[in-house]
């Protein structure tokens, strides 16, 4: 069983509690407060996109208290907030075929630019949680209803979709959260946001409208939807917008096209498996849980003599290699006979189909040795030896790989997580720069008969201060230690002493003041010609196979600007940050990918590929109306209309004083 198309809603944890409905789950690496939520303990999660930093998460799990199932989904490296960005939810009775009820929830966290909002023109100031550092605002919307929230019903697997009005809306609460994490001066902001909705199990607290889900297993599919404006826009862009989507079960060709209303189709085949392990006869019958990689693609990597315990993508051919994968069981009973199967891919976007991956030459025991996974949290690596001798030549100019695992068994065993793919790697600045692959392996051909196929990168940068990792009370999640310790264990010529996994969020800050990690990472995306209409807007589909490659880059310098260019064939400048590539049908184009931070260079992307056909925000070249080194126009923008209440204060009372003045 696979997370793949299964998931578990088992009860939270009796001992943390249940979760707290108000659009806040899981800690965003970078944002830092004292924040925490436990309610999701015992649940699952669920992790989207083929890098080490999820673009969508999703957790689930059971109230004990009200009996209803918990959705949470976040969505980042969002562009912006668009009121079209959306979450599909959709539900049938049973899994499997057979001619079955359906019921959908279509949920619209944001307005335009702003985020999360209570409507009326006076809007709702931004949030400042606790922990927050000084200095910071991450422009926190917390504990907000929905800007909208769509119900559809249909009786039947034929009958067309029904827009409806719960008659029990309260059994049905819904709540959001919206954010902007920091990033690196001169380079595109980014936009986050979170759902909560709480989904009742029968029609005893549903209503009649409502469905039963079969605690054995409900039929459940969702699409986790981002939706953006491509400024360079020209005849071949569909109305310049584009849509990402993010889609459980995790299959090629169950993306959602046409139109987002009571016509859209959602094929039976589509649905995945939902459980209730509680509600089950006997109870916890069928659990859905068991063997995944600690820490996600974190905890899969090579290991070397030179470099301890960390896991890294470079491969040496002057030392030994350890390809190895960190498992952990959350099932009752051990599993047996667990094996990894490695493939590689060139540092970059590899093809999406694991088969078309290289396995490595001269690697031994691939897949790995068979090895027992302990329940109960304990953890067991599968490894697999790679002598420096037995290297392929090859391998010399391309040492940083791209990884993916997949896990197999010879007994029966259920797998939480059976694959994952790490395209992230950890650097020390002020310089790096190195080729990256994209590969046009394994899609269909392009649909206009052509030779290539028509890529989007969309890069983003975070920046996070070291020194407020180490905050009293901070909480820094499951992604942060990880991050931060990877990239603080790299060599480095400072007398800086190792910060451990484990013990992050200890040490002295004056020890970390100039220190400062980059979050950088490269989406990637391919254009299908396929069409997503919401609204009155027609968004072009992007595939989301190709997954993403990055950086956890660590500079001693917090002030020293910060900088990345692409350079190679087929590439345009669509924006700052956002570049067209044209990549060859069955094969391979190579960038070379830049970073640098330095007192003197310049901030932001300084790529020098030619501009896209068709005007761009901000002059005819699709670039930036700012040179990098201050706020854009979209930025003053988004501050003047969050403030804007204030605004209607400071005029009205100047209109006071004047009056008083006349008098």
């Amino acid at each position: 069983m696979s997370a793949t198309d299964t998931l578990c809603f088992a009860n939270a944890d009796g001992v943390t509690g249940n979760p707290t409905i108000d659009g806040f789950f899981f800690t965003d690496a970078g944002i830092i407060t004292t924040e925490t939520e436990p309610g999701y303990v015992g649940g699952s999660r669920m992790t989207f996109g083929g890098a080490g930093f999820p673009p969508v998460v999703f957790q689930g799990v059971r109230d004990t208290g009200t009996g209803t199932l918990v959705f949470a989904f976040l969505c980042r490296l969002d562009r912006t907030f668009d009121p079209r960005d959306v979450v599909v939810l959709a539900l049938r009775p049973a899994a499997g075929a057979g001619d079955q009820a359906r019921r959908r929830i279509d949920i619209f966290p944001s307005f335009l630019d702003v985020g999360a909002d209570d409507p009326g023109p006076a809007g709702d100031p931004d949030d400042i949680p606790p922990g927050v550092p000084m200095g910071d605002d991450y422009h926190v919307r917390g504990n907000h209803v929905p800007q909208a929230i769509n119900f559809y019903r249909a009786d039947n697997s034929a009958a067309p979709w029904t827009a409806y009005s719960p008659v029990t809306p309260g059994a049905y609460e819904v709540k959001v959260r919206t954010w902007r994490p920091p990033v690196a001066m001169g380079s595109p902001d980014e936009s986050a946001w979170s759902v909560e909705i709480r989904v009742p199990v029968s029609t005893a607290t549903g209503g009649a409208d409502w469905i039963n889900l079969s605690p054995a297993g409900f039929g459940l599919y969702f699409s986790v939807v981002r939706i953006g404006q491509d400024v360079a826009a020209g005849p071949d862009v569909v109305d310049d917008y584009y849509a990402t989507q993010f889609r459980f079960p995790v299959a090629p060709g169950n993306a959602l096209t046409g139109y987002l209303d009571t016509t859209l189709q959602i094929d039976p085949s589509w649905y995945g498996t939902g459980l209730i392990p509680a509600l089950q006869v006997p109870a916890g019958s069928n659990l859905g849980q068991g063997v995944r990689f600690q820490n996600g693609a974190m905890g899969v990597g090579c290991r070397k003599p030179s470099t301890g315990s960390a896991l890294s993508h470079e491969i040496s051919n002057t030392e030994n290699n350890l390809l190895v994968s960190i498992l952990e069981n959350t099932g009752a009973a051990a599993a047996n006979n667990v094996t990894a199967e490695v493939r590689l891919a060139n540092w970059g976007l590899g093809p999406p189909d694991f088969s078309a991956w290289a396995r490595p030459g001269g690697l031994l025991h691939n897949p790995s040795n068979p090895i027992t996974v302990p329940s109960g949290g304990a953890t067991a690596e599968a490894q697999s030896d790679w002598p420096a001798g037995a290297i392929p030549p090859a391998y010399a100019a391309h040492k940083h790989q791209c990884i993916w695992i997949q896990l197999s068994s010879s007994s029966a065993v259920n797998f939480a997580q059976s694959s994952v793919r790490r395209n992230m790697d950890f650097i020390n600045l002020s310089e790096v720069e190195r080729p990256a692959e994209v590969s046009g392996v394994g899609y269909p051909p392009p649909k206009d008969g052509g030779k290539t196929h028509d890529f989007l990168l969309f890069t983003h940068v975070r920046k996070v201060r070291v020194r407020d990792l180490i905050g009293r009370g901070v909480v820094l999640g499951d992604e942060m230690p990880a991050f931060a310790a990877g990239a603080l264990q790299q060599p480095e010529p400072l007398p800086v002493p190792k910060l451990e996994m484990g013990s992050t969020a200890v040490g002295n800050q004056q020890q970390w003041r100039d220190t400062v990690l980059y979050l950088w990472v490269t989406e990637g995306y391919r254009r299908t010609g396929q069409t997503l209409t919401i609204g009155k807007i027609t968004a072009e589909v992007l595939d989301e196979g190709p997954g993403a490659f990055g950086y956890v880059a660590r500079h001693e310098g917090i002030d020293d600007p910060f900088s990345w260019s692409f350079e190679g064939p087929g590439l345009t400048r669509r924006r700052p940050g956002v570049h067209g590539l044209k990549v060859p049908h069955d094969g391979v184009t190579t960038l070379n990918v830049k970073l640098k931070a330095d007192k003197d260079g310049p901030r932001g992307d300084v790529s020098k590929d030619p501009p896209a056909k068709g005007p761009g925000i901000g002059g005819p070249d699709g670039g930036s109306v700012s040179s990098g080194d201050g706020p854009t126009a979209a930025t003053v923008e988004n501050w003047v209309k969050r403030n804007f209440k204030w605004w209607w204060l400071l005029i009205l009372l100047i209109i006071l004083l004047l009056i008083l003045l006349m008098r």
